[in-house]
C-alpha cells in the first residue's frame, strides 16, 4: 500500500508499507430479559467506592511513559484544526502546581488523571462549543506542568474562562488534596499558598501568533525528564469532538497492489519529483517494518493544498504507467478520503 495523507496541521506524509491481515473481535451483550435465544450474556456490576481499586492517575502511580511520535502528531494536527476552525478566538492556558514540596510533585502525578477529568468537566460545562487540547511538561523542580489550547466561537466564553480560571484552579487543588492526602498549597520552605489566589501562577491568556508554534515548544520538550518517575496517566488528550475534525478534515489518497516491486517503483518516481521540486522532506525506515518508507513533506500554509494534488496526480500517472492492467484485474485500487461530517464515515472509494 502506497498513501498519500495531507493531516490537518499542513503536513504531507507520503508512506508504503505491506498490507497485513487484520481479525476483529466482537463481543455482543444482551439485556435478560431478551427474547431472542443463544449467545453469551455478560453481567456487569458496579463496586462501590470503598471496594473500586484505584486507577493509574486518580490515586495510583503512573508507569514511567514517554511523549511518543504519534502524540506529537496529533497534537499538531489539534492546533491545525483550533486555527482553521477558530481563527483568532483561541486562548493558552497554563497550570502549574502551588506547592513545591516532594510530598506535592508526587501527588500531582498520582492524581493528574484526575485532574483532566475534573478540568475537562469544567470547560465542557462552561461552554457546549469548546475544544480543547492539553499537553504535559516537567518544571526544572520536576513538577509537572500542564498546557492547553482553547478554541471557542463565543469570544464571551473565552474572555469568562480568563476572568475565572485562577479561582477555578484554587478550588481544583483544593479537590485533589483531599483525594490525595497531601496539602498541594505546601510551601519547602514551611508554610502554605492555600487560600491566595493571587499568588498562583495558572492563568489563560490570549495567543498572539500561531497555536501551532505555541504548542510546538512544549510538545518539543515531551518527557525529557521522564527517568524522574512522576509520570502523568497520560502525556497528552483533547476533546473528543476535536478529535473528531481531525479525523473529517484530514484527506489521503491509497494506491493498493499486490506486489511490492510495483509500489517501490512508484515511490522511487514520487521521492524523485520531490527533491526535484525543492520542497523540504524528511524520510524514515519505520523498525516494524523492513518494507516500509516514510517521507514527510513540509510546505507553507498557502501552498499545501496544490502540493497535495501535484502529488496525488503524479501518483494516478505512476500507477497507470507501472501497472496499466491493474485496475481491469483488480490489483489495483485508489481510494481517496474527503472531508466529511464530524462522526460520519471515513473515506470514500473512486
Amino acid at each position: 500500500m502506497l498513501s498519500i495523507t495531507l493531516e490537518p496541521s499542513g503536513e504531507i506524509k507520503v508512506k508504503m508499507q505491506p498490507e497485513a491481515g487484520r481479525l476483529s473481535l466482537c463481543l455482543s451483550r444482551r439485556r435478560r430479559d431478551s427474547k431472542r435465544t443463544g449467545g453469551a450474556h455478560l453481567s456487569i456490576a458496579a463496586k462501590s467506592e470503598k471496594t473500586r481499586k484505584p486507577k493509574s492517575g486518580f490515586g495510583l502511580q503512573p508507569l514511567t511513559t514517554k511523549f511518543g511520535t504519534y502524540g506529537r502528531r496529533m497534537v499538531r494536527n489539534a492546533c491545525g484544526t483550533l486555527a482553521s476552525q477558530f481563527g483568532r478566538n483561541v486562548v493558552f492556558g497554563t497550570l502549574t502546581l502551588p506547592g513545591s514540596t516532594q510530598e506535592a510533585r508526587e501527588a500531582m502525578s498520582r492524581q493528574s488523571g484526575r485532574l483532566l477529568s475534573l478540568l475537562s468537566h469544567w470547560l465542557s460545562s462552561k461552554s457546549k462549543t469548546a475544544q480543547f487540547v492539553w499537553v504535559w511538561e516537567f518544571q526544572k523542580s520536576g513538577a509537572l506542568h500542564l498546557h492547553f489550547a482553547l478554541g471557542d466561537h463565543d469570544i464571551l466564553k473565552l474572555r469568562f474562562f480568563e476572568r475565572n480560571f485562577r479561582s477555578y484552579v484554587h478550588k481544583l487543588f483544593e479537590t485533589l488534596s483531599r483525594h490525595a492526602g497531601v496539602d498541594m498549597f505546601a510551601r519547602a520552605s514551611g508554610g502554605t499558598w492555600h487560600g491566595q489566589v493571587r499568588v498562583l501562577k495558572s492563568r489563560i491568556e490570549t495567543i498572539r501568533k500561531s497555536v501551532k508554534r505555541y504548542m510546538a515548544k512544549y510538545i518539543s520538550k515531551g518527557s525529557e525528564a521522564a527517568e524522574q518517575a512522576l509520570c502523568p496517566s497520560r502525556w497528552w488528550g483533547m476533546s473528543a469532538e476535536l478529535r473528531r475534525q481531525i479525523c473529517a478534515h484530514r484527506r489521503c489518497t491509497v494506491f493498493r497492489h499486490a506486489d511490492l516491486e510495483c509500489l517501490e517503483r512508484v515511490r522511487e518516481q514520487l521521492e524523485q519529483a520531490i527533491t526535484a521540486s525543492g520542497l523540504t522532506c524528511y524520510s524514515w525506515n519505520p523498525p516494524y517494518s523492513p518494507h516500509s518508507r516514510t517521507h514527510m513533506i513540509y510546505t507553507p500554509d498557502e501552498q499545501t493544498d496544490n502540493t497535495y494534488e501535484s502529488l496525488v496526480l503524479l501518483l494516478k500517472h505512476y500507477a497507470a504507467t507501472f501497472s496499466p492492467y491493474a485496475r481491469g484485474s483488480g490489483w489495483l485500487r485508489v481510494m481517496r478520503a474527503r472531508p466529511v461530517a464530524a462522526g460520519g464515515p471515513s473515506g470514500v472509494k473512486i
